[in-house]
């Protein structure tokens, strides 16, 4: 794909999954399933976590590459057994307190990607 007026070529990018990092008393890696203004789903690949703990979330927004780490406190865990030894884990996500800068960069994706 072209942008219109530029030789310049653009790569479409899949939005999600996002790569992320939970860290706390140690570094839980997951993935963002979904991202709102107030926060987001995560699967954290069956590690556990319990409702009211504080993380510090890192993660890269695709489309424009902006790297965020924001302070994050554990809302709801969805729990679905697959097996004794098999747990998918799909935690939902607030951000303590969002700036103006990380927000407006959260919204101009969403537009981007036609979620809002």
């Amino acid at each position: 794909m072209t942008d219109q007026g530029t030789n310049e070529i653009r790569e479409k990018v899949k939005p999600y999954p996002m790569k992320l990092n939970l860290v706390g008393g140690k570094i839980i890696k997951g993935e963002i399933l979904k991202l709102t203004e107030v926060g987001f789903l995560s699967d954290l690949k069956g590690e556990f976590v319990e409702v009211g703990d504080a993380y510090k979330a890192d993660f890269t927004i695709p489309v424009f590459s902006k790297h965020i780490t924001i302070d994050i406190i554990i809302i709801k865990t969805y729990d679905h057994y697959m097996s004794k030894d098999n747990v998918v884990r799909i935690v939902e996500c607030h951000y303590e307190f969002i700036g103006d800068d990380i927000k407006q960069e959260i919204n101009r994706f969403l537009e981007a990607i036609q979620q809002t």
